[in-house]
Parts: C-alpha cells; structure tokens; sequence
C-alpha cells in the first residue's frame, strides 16, 4: 500500500493508511505527483498529457483548433473544457497566447486591488481584496497545476473553464467589484438608492 521504502509490514501500513484517513486513490494522488509511481495510463495520465499539450504548442501555437491532443482525444474530452483549459490554450497559442492569458488576469487582478484601495468602506475594501485573493489562488494552481508543479486537484480556471457554480460566482464577483468602483467615485443617486437597499 504503501512505498516500499518505507519497510512497513502490510498490517502496520494498513493502519497508516486508516489513521491518516487516506483512500487507495487519495494515496496513488500523491505517489503520482511525488514522482515515485510512474503510472502513464492510470492516475497520471492527465497529467502527462497536460505536460504534452502545453510543451507542444511551441512559442506561437499550432492555431485555432488545430491542437492535436485535444481534439485526438489524448486530453480527454471530459477534462480539456474544463479543469484543462489552459493546456487547450497553451498548445493552441503557444507561449504567447498563454503568456498573454497570464498577464490579463494579472491586469484583472490589479484592477480589483486598485479598486479596494479606492474604496471608501470597509466592506467594499474587503469585497474586493478576497475578490482578488480567489482569483490569484484559482488562477495560480491551475496554471501549476496544468504544468506538473501543483497535483491535479480539479480547480478552474477563473472566467475560461466550462462550469456551474462557479461560473456563476465568479462572474458576479467583478460586477460587484465594478459596483464599489463606481460608488467609490461618487456614483449616481439611483446606485447609491441601490446600494442602501
């Protein structure tokens, strides 16, 4: 069960695995992106696909739609749309394209932080800070993520993964930031009528 490294009987490593509260599949996780159980067709497939989509995309990318592990089925279809977007990008665009990914939602980020500094209450403030927050850590782990230095852990990416609640969440949480913007600079009597309310 656990790596033979460690020279545990198969009764002591049963109760390391039930005391640590860790499943079979929770265990090959973390083998996987410790690098010690080398598994291409099992738990790190995605993986190694991911690392192979964006490294094929070269400095300009193979062009729109001509991403052969996407649309061969190597990044499967279940996952590209989602959780591995930015692997779709990188290999589509290449380095350009997804540099230019990573420096708008820096722009985004430096918006929403210029606007809680510009905000004149404490909860405009810390709207839009853990706004900011939420964006950077999603943006951050799965570009890691999608590049083999953070394990899979199945997190979108802000405002280009396909999804449900989330896609909701983060697409009110910028009108929202755009709302303590706008009261910030003295908005109209009808936000202010909005905002109070």
């Amino acid at each position: 069960i656990l790596p033979e490294k460690l020279n545990l009987t198969e009764a002591t490593q049963k109760k390391v695995m039930k005391a640590t509260g860790l499943s079979e599949y929770h265990r090959k996780r973390i083998l996987v992106f410790a690098g010690m159980d080398s598994d291409p067709l099992g738990a790190s497939y995605n993986k190694i696909q991911s690392k192979i989509s964006v490294g094929s995309g070269g400095f300009y990318g193979k062009g729109y739609l001509k991403g052969s592990q996407n649309l061969l089925g190597f990044l499967p279809k279940t996952v590209a749309p989602t959780d591995f977007i930015y692997s779709v990008i990188a290999e589509e665009t290449g380095f350009v394209g997804s540099a230019a990914v990573v420096l708008l939602f820096g722009l985004l980020i430096g918006s929403v932080l210029h606007t809680a500094l510009m905000a004149t209450d404490t909860f405009g403030r810390m709207f839009c800070v853990g706004t900011a927050s939420l964006l950077f850590v999603h943006v951050f782990v799965n570009i890691a993520m999608t590049v083999g230095l953070l394990p899979i852990t199945g997190i979108p990416l802000p405002l280009l993964s396909y999804g449900g609640s989330f896609m909701v969440v983060i697409m009110s949480a910028p009108v929202i930031v755009q709302g303590i913007r706008i009261r910030s600079r003295g908005g109209s009597e009808d936000f202010e009528y909005i905002w109070k309310a």
